[in-house]
């Protein structure tokens, strides 16, 4: 990591405080939430070797803010609401801070975030988190910026912030984890790595376009009837409301199917080859197996892992060695330009026929 992503040390500029614990803020740019197992074993050190790190703060509209040091803090306040004597109290009552000065929003989300990358601190989640306030507060319009700014490796910063922009379905697959049944009856949560949770987001996206796309189609035909039998109420507030919940309802279309992908994928151990195969797969119109498909990836498994009878996208048709196969099952979750090449390819067909009968 470059030395200039390093956590500022105290000099001329900066002032070492002796602050009571209640007068530091949390920090707005901190995601990270420490369990109580690691607050323990953090109270435990300090109660032992007192606090070796002070914490870093800044000045904000004359209140102190934490930039780094929460679970420090944590672990303080543990000691002293425990303590049993009221000198002990006072000995944990307080806490020592590197107060830096001249530090805004951006740097101090910068520093905040730094710090728990340093330290590997938090799950992939959080420290994705993290990067985006940095990004967020610092007004930084692009990956490299972003990174720049940071003083991280490109490639760690537009993984993060890929994460960090996901839909929900997404994040929760890598923290807490899917939901993955075993033999006997048992259940377990397991969390996928990032890579493979980012391949996912094609599907995703296919998925939400196409029953957004679907939506839209029976929302205008619907308006189309209601203008006709004399009761359309074309009003803003009408349109704001119903755009929404055609947006939300493709949303959560696509993230039951993407989750099913997901706890699939963590059931039986795919690798980032493996989920990329069986999203090409899924987004394609047409059933092609190809030399990029791994062994086993010719069907989507179901959760017992046996071959699935439905795909986990319905295709509308195909076409190979002047065979057209249509699924009429397909028709809801087909993208409009698909269902539009359909019905070009069946125009044809008929006047082919209409053609040769004549």
């Amino acid at each position: 990591m470059p030395t200039d992503a390093v956590p500022p040390t105290p000099d001329s500029g900066a002032q070492v405080l002796e602050l009571a614990l209640d007068v530091l803020e949390d920090s707005p740019f901190q995601v990270k939430r420490y369990d109580t197992t690691r607050v323990k074993d953090l109270a435990e050190t300090i109660r032992r070797q007192g606090l070796l790190q002070p914490a870093t703060i800044r000045q904000v509209d004359g209140r102190y803010q934490l930039i780094s040091g929460h679970a420090r803090r944590a672990a303080l306040r543990s000691l002293r609401d425990t303590a049993t004597t009221e000198a002990e109290r006072q000995r944990f009552a307080r806490i020592r801070c590197l107060l830096l000065p001249g530090i805004d929003d951006a740097r101090a989300a910068a520093l905040t975030a730094i710090e728990n990358l340093q330290r590997d601190d938090g799950t992939p989640l959080e420290q994705a988190l993290m990067v985006a306030r940095a990004r967020d507060a610092g007004q930084y319009r692009t990956i490299p910026e972003t990174a720049e700014a940071l003083g991280l490796p490109l490639g760690r910063v537009r993984q993060f912030l890929l994460l960090a922009d996901a839909p929900d379905v997404l994040q929760r697959a890598v923290s807490p984890g899917v939901m993955v049944s075993r033999e006997g009856g048992s259940r377990e949560r397991l969390a996928l790595p990032v890579t493979s949770v980012l391949a996912v987001r094609p599907y995703y996206d296919f998925l939400r376009e196409s029953r957004l796309a679907e939506l839209k189609n029976a929302t205008l035909a619907q308006r189309r009837r209601d203008e006709r039998r004399g009761r359309i109420d074309d009003s803003p507030e009408t349109r704001a409301r119903e755009s929404a919940r055609v947006a939300e309802e493709a949303a959560a279309f696509a993230a039951e199917k993407t989750e099913r992908m997901l706890v699939l994928a963590a059931r039986h151990l795919w690798t980032v080859a493996d989920v990329q195969a069986r999203v090409r797969r899924a987004t394609r119109p047409e059933r092609v197996d190809t030399e990029e498909t791994p062994a086993g990836a010719g069907e989507p498994l179901d959760d017992s892992g046996t071959p699935d009878p439905e795909p986990l996208v319905p295709r509308l048709y195909s076409e190979r060695r002047g065979r057209l196969t249509v699924w009429p099952g397909g028709i809801a979750g087909a993208a409009a330009a698909e269902r539009s090449a359909l019905a070009g390819r069946l125009r044809s067909l008929l006047q082919a026929l209409d053609r040769e009968a004549g």
